[in-house]
């Protein structure tokens, strides 16, 4: 009878140790859920305040830009007014009320100039800022890979769809498999879109008798490529140049911009405030 009563009590006591590891993990798993909610707010209180700084230097970017293009406007008009004065002052009998008006005209002219002198050092800091700006906007968007639409594109960036199935066809029976060949030729023809030493352009003179420079399809190389790996694949890298080209980037330097996959260009600082508010 004494040994069933000390097993009972040696059970009795596994029992409640039982239950205080049991509260305990239940109270470490609330403060661990706490925690992760305070860190997630932080996160959201974060990206509103990046959008609103982002907002608001678009609005006195656009103000600015208004400003400035009214004031070269008027000095534009009293340029025109000027020369008109300056040019009739000799052949006009009231050359007194002529020289009077244009002193006026050179005054206002003068005010004007002053007035874009001081709002250029502006424009050049809104832009410096718009550029901030941006960049924030690009580690935003590359933080939120999930965004079909609106998301970061490296200009000059090969399509590697057409390469992935050439490949696949070409190079399936190969030792090492189709995906070694694959990777080792878009780093290289990567590389050589952005290659400055790489030139396969040739220059055309367009119907207004102007010279331009444009990709030179029966470049050596574009050549051997589309015999090699088709048409559709060679049109990657010719894309890709041109892409390069419409964006100035003559030293062929990656260029990094927020971009719109659907309609295929530069994405808006308003579609990114709508994907960072969550509206897109």
């Amino acid at each position: 009878m004494e040994g069933i009563e000390r097993r009972w009590r040696e059970l009795d006591h596994k029992d409640l140790l039982n239950q205080a590891e049991r509260t305990k993990l239940e109270n470490d798993a609330k403060e661990i859920q706490r925690q992760m909610k305070i860190v997630f707010l932080q996160q959201l209180k974060q990206q509103a305040e990046q959008s609103k700084l982002i907002e608001k230097h678009e609005n006195e970017k656009q103000k600015l830009l208004a400003d400035v293009q009214g004031t070269r406007a008027s000095l534009e008009k009293l340029n025109m007014q000027f020369q008109y004065f300056q040019e009739n002052m000799k052949t006009v009998e009231t050359v007194k009320d002529l020289e009077w008006k244009l002193t006026q005209l050179q005054q206002e002219k003068e005010k004007h100039e002053e007035l874009l002198r001081s709002l250029i050092p502006r424009e050049e800091e809104e832009r410096s800022e718009l550029e901030k700006a941006t960049r924030a906007a690009i580690e935003v968007l590359q933080a939120r890979r999930q965004h079909k639409v609106i998301g970061v594109k490296r200009i000059g960036e090969i399509n590697d769809a057409p390469w992935r199935q050439a490949c696949m066809e070409k190079y399936k029976n190969d030792q090492g498999g189709w995906e070694l060949r694959y990777s080792a030729m878009m780093a290289e023809w990567q590389a050589l879109v952005y290659d400055p030493e790489w030139e396969p352009y040739i220059r055309v003179q367009d119907k207004d008798g102007l010279w331009k420079k444009q990709v030179d399809e029966q470049n050596e190389k574009l050549v051997q490529l589309q015999a090699e790996l088709g048409k559709e694949v060679c049109a990657t890298v010719i894309a890709a140049l041109k892409e390069l080209g419409n964006y100035g980037l003559n030293n062929r330097t990656p260029l990094v911009l927020p971009w719109n996959f659907r309609e295929n260009r530069k994405a808006t600082l308003e579609e990114v405030f709508k994907v960072l508010k969550g509206t897109i």
